[in-house]
């Protein structure tokens, strides 16, 4: 409700997805990871200057120690 559309305002980041993750989860829990797509690396590295440590500071605030973000560089293979 909060953090995806935070996302998206400044542009940088698009295509939202959230995935249940499937592995490596303690007995339990339920895992999920939030993946949005970028142009390239400059400007992940300029979302996370301007926004993105913000909002995870906002998230660890929020959720404690049931939460934790990072940005991971992928590709989309085609």
């Amino acid at each position: 409700e909060y953090y995806l559309p935070e996302v998206e305002k400044k542009g940088m980041l698009h295509a939202p997805r959230i995935l249940r993750v499937l592995s490596h989860i303690e007995k339990g829990s339920v895992c999920f990871s939030v993946q949005f797509e970028v142009g390239d690396s400059a400007l992940l590295h300029r979302w996370h200057r301007e926004q993105g440590a913000e909002l995870n500071g906002e998230l660890q605030r929020t959720f404690k120690d049931k939460v934790i973000g990072f940005p991971t560089l992928m590709e989309v293979m085609e």
